[in-house]
């Protein structure tokens, strides 16, 4: 890529050029919007950092603004997640509810949502904080070639993204799988015309659809449960409805495609794997080369879980057969394994979706903890496992708090692997605290026995006692029954950032593999350089 550039530059002949680009590049680079939260080893060099995955609950029960005001509490109690898709209704003059059919040739009116608008901005959220306006794309009833038509649904778009900016909401959701008229794939189209004016008609559409979400909206999360992967590349008129959105989208805004069909399929942690690959290079050859920029760095993966197909009495039924061998006969353990591979592949949201369960009372539908009784837990152990952490949990280490000096802990640092070489750093205990000074790489470690299959979770606390080049980390490596080194494919290691001054606590949240009956949790530092300390304290691991 750097070459060709470089070459399409050299045939140019022009600075000129070359600096426009590089103006029009600049903004993208320093927005923390596009490329997620920053950490800082230095002023001038940001580092990316993932943002904190969000779970947002998509259901046949998702509540009316009325049933939220109503409800509030007792919904936040009971709904593990961190947001919610809202049935945003407003009211036209014959008080008909509008709202969620956004894709029609019927327009609505600003004024017809303020009344609820006015009663969303009352309800007190604690715990809901990122919600969006539901939207599908029926009726589907707009003629891609008629004006008048598609000026009814971007005006429609756009009311939706503006209640959602003045409401607060993260944004909209845009549900574009087609229950009503079937109008995404070439081939549905009766108007006579040709691919190739369907496929300059539906660019057209998508900037026109995009600059009235975007102008609303500029820094709007559109959560598309489908974009690029509805239908085929030569025939889905999705592929040039998107690149005409992503062609006029500002640099704050984000799209996050939910891949539903990958989703559903997926069964196991290379399943994750391979749907970043699809959003990274199987669908990149979808996108137009003047919009691969965009396409890197704002739109982001948001994988998706069908609640209906993973917990069904029917053993028969589609999706368990989909799902086996898997799933197998604990589907709990199948959903909290997926749930910890899709918030490790995740950009910044999971959503979740069930037809015949509610995650609240007040619907017409079964409480999900009473058809599955424990699923609520399943949710909170990969979402915030924190609140997992009662008293009556025992921290399963040995002398967590170093009270006893030198005991349980063992030290180790890499040149003790050599002969005749000197150990430049060393570690010890001082202050109720243990510290690693000067080492290349060294840690203390303690074995620990853990049951396969189950979760645990590792909380440590550490800080730089001065400045060093090197880092600290806390690390979990499984062994098998003979304390023999196994799975090294799914070691955990998290460093402790250096931009943070004072205590700084990390995590790890982790399932034993099946022929694992061990850890090692190792408080771990590299290159520190001579005189350099990190020092640790408040170390727990919890069986959840």
């Amino acid at each position: 890529m750097k070459n060709s550039a470089k070459n399409k530059r050299t045939r140019i002949g022009s600075n000129t050029v070359f600096l426009s680009l590089l103006l029009l590049i600049l903004p993208f680079l320093f927005s923390t919007s596009s490329f997620g939260q920053t950490t800082e080893p230095g002023a001038e060099y940001p580092l990316w950092s993932k943002k904190k995955v969000k779970m947002i609950e998509l259901s046949w029960s998702n509540p009316t603004v009325e049933f939220l005001a109503k409800n509030i509490q007792g919904l936040e109690r009971s709904c593990p997640m961190n947001g919610i898709t809202v049935r945003f209704y407003g009211s036209d003059p014959n008080k008909k509810k509008v709202g969620t059919n956004a894709m029609s040739r019927n327009p609505w009116k600003y004024e017809w949502f303020k009344e609820t608008m006015d009663l969303y901005k009352k309800i007190p959220f604690k715990k809901l904080t990122d919600n969006f306006f539901y939207t599908v794309v029926s009726p589907g009833d707009a003629d891609w070639f008629k004006d008048e038509d598609w000026a009814a649904v971007c005006n429609n778009y756009g009311i939706a993204a503006r209640v959602a900016k003045e409401t607060g909401m993260r944004g909209i959701c845009f549900d574009i799988e087609e229950y009503g008229i079937k109008f995404w794939d070439f081939s549905t189209i009766k108007t006579g015309q040709t691919y190739e004016q369907a496929y300059k008609m539906a660019r057209q559409r998508g900037e026109e659809w995009g600059k009235a979400v975007f102008g609303a909206y500029p820094e709007i999360a559109i959560l598309a449960l489908h974009m690029m992967s509805y239908g085929g590349k030569s025939s889905s008129l999705t592929v040039p409805f998107f690149n005409g959105v992503i062609s006029v989208m500002p640099t704050g805004a984000t799209l996050h495609d939910g891949l539903e069909s990958a989703s559903y399929h997926a069964k196991k942690a290379t399943d994750y794997d391979a749907m970043s690959f699809m959003l990274d290079r199987k669908y990149l050859e979808r996108i137009e080369i003047s919009n691969v920029f965009k396409y890197r760095t704002q739109i982001k993966l948001a994988p998706g879980f069908y609640m209906d197909g993973m917990f069904t009495e029917n053993k028969e039924s589609i999706w368990h057969k989909i799902l086996q061998p898997e799933i197998g006969e604990n589907p709990k353990e199948f959903f909290r394994r997926n749930l910890m591979s899709a918030e490790r592949i995740s950009d910044e949201f999971i959503w979740i979706y069930g037809e015949k369960g509610a995650w609240w009372t007040g619907t017409r539908y079964p409480l999900w903890e009473d058809r599955v009784p424990g699923i609520t837990n399943v949710v909170l152990s990969v979402n915030n496992p924190e609140m997992l952490i009662t008293g009556d949990l025992a921290n399963l280490l040995k002398n967590p708090e170093f009270k006893e000096k030198k005991k349980d802990w063992n030290f180790w640092q890499i040149e003790q692997e050599k002969k005749n070489v000197p150990l430049p750093g060393r570690g010890f205990e001082e202050d109720g605290l243990l510290k690693i000074e000067g080492v290349t790489s060294g840690c203390f470690v303690q074995s620990v026995p853990v049951e396969p299959g189950s979760l645990y979770y590792l909380k440590v606390t550490a800080r730089y006692e001065n400045e060093t080049r090197g880092f600290g980390s806390a690390t979990i490596a499984f062994k098998d029954k003979n304390q023999k080194w196994n799975h090294f494919e799914q070691k955990k290691n998290v460093p402790f950032p250096k931009n943070k001054s004072g205590w700084i606590t990390e995590t790890i949240l982790f399932t034993v593999p099946e022929d694992s009956h061990y850890i090692s949790v190792q408080m771990g530092a590299n290159n520190l350089g001579k005189g350099g300390q990190v020092a640790f304290q408040k170390i727990a691991l919890f069986k959840l």
